[in-house]
């Protein structure tokens, strides 16, 4: 009889002599002396590298090993952007078309064991999406999109309803978007910044934005 049947660990049972069986926790998890598995909260960098997706410890003087929060993910075709939502354990990333290196499809996958989705699905509500920043708090993706020089934010809910707005397009000022680059966001001020490539009026800048679409420079 298999002694995994009969234990009760927490998530993860293997056979291991001389008892048969131990318990162990999934990456990212930390088991305590009652057996049960805690989260770490553990500082680490989420790196793009190669067709990978990667976790870096960020203790000073480390070798940049892993530390082991998660699996690392493979098969990343032209991965360009990467975010984490740390509240629901999900990583989101951006994979370029082949044949458009303006066209990317976003992804995302659940650390805690889940397959990798398309994050809108074919919705086409959001055309182009080259750049991503996560907003953690209200919980929404930014999307910029270098085909029609806009930034948008999308919110899916847990019932699979959508909701867009187009936060900032090109006006032909100086004040507005053409080809974003990459975007960071800080939700405790409310700010979204983007570095742009410029044209249609918009020079290369890195600009910053209220997360409301208010407020350009």
């Amino acid at each position: 009889k298999n002694p995994c049947e009969a234990a009760k660990c927490d998530q993860v049972c293997v056979l291991k002599p001389p008892k048969g069986f131990t318990c162990l926790c999934r990456p990212g998890y930390k088991i305590t002396p009652t057996g049960k598995c805690n989260r770490e909260e553990t500082a680490f960098l989420v790196v793009m590298k190669g067709e990978q997706i990667v976790d870096l410890d960020t203790t000073p003087g480390d070798s940049q090993g892993s530390v082991g929060y998660f699996t690392p993910i493979i098969g990343v075709k032209n991965g360009i952007q990467v975010d984490y939502d740390r509240k629901n354990n999900t990583l989101f990333w951006v994979e370029l078309d082949e044949n458009d290196s303006d066209n990317g499809t976003i992804y995302a996958m659940q650390l805690d064991g889940g397959n990798k989705t398309e994050f809108l699905g074919a919705s086409g509500i959001v055309g182009r999406p080259y750049a991503i920043a996560y907003d953690w708090l209200g919980r929404n993706m930014y999307i910029g999109n270098r085909v029609a020089n806009n930034i948008l934010v999308v919110r899916r809910n847990d019932d699979g309803t959508r909701y867009h707005s187009v936060i900032l397009a090109n006006d032909g000022t100086p004040l507005g978007v053409s080809k974003p680059k990459s975007m960071c966001l800080d939700p405790i001020e409310g700010r979204l910044f983007w570095l742009d490539e410029g044209g249609v009026g918009v020079p290369s800048k890195v600009g910053r934005v209220k997360m409301d679409g208010t407020d350009s420079a």
